[in-house]
């Protein structure tokens, strides 16, 4: 039998810690509700690296759009709303709903383009 291990290291640092490029970005800052702007640094992100925005709709446009102005890929919350109340609605009900239908319709509904 053979056994794969890999390490992830988990770094949580204040925003004015930030110097080094990351693979993941979260931004589950306030910054968004408050159509502010993104409270770090281009720097941090690595090329290609998942720049996370936990709001959505208008209020993720902001850090979506700069997450692409600097190579990230850009990716809001909306998919996570979803997928949390397709859980809990299993659970309370015994069904699960077909959340992948759920958040296109979601979209659609929202006119927030896919993420």
């Amino acid at each position: 039998m053979q056994v794969l291990l890999s390490k992830t290291e988990l770094i949580a640092l204040d925003i004015q810690g930030l110097e080094a490029d990351f693979d993941v970005i979260i931004n589950a800052s306030a910054s968004s509700l408050a159509g502010a702007g993104v409270p770090v640094d281009p720097r941090v992100l690595r090329p290609g690296a998942l720049a996370y925005d936990m709001m959505y709709g208008p209020a993720a446009a902001g850090f979506m759009s700069w997450a692409t102005e600097h190579g990230a890929q850009p990716r809001d919350g909306l998919g996570m709303l979803v997928e949390q109340a397709a859980e809990a609605f299993e659970l309370w009900r015994g069904v699960r709903p077909p959340s992948g239908q759920v958040l296109q319709e979601m979209r659609e509904k929202l006119q927030v383009p896919g993420a």
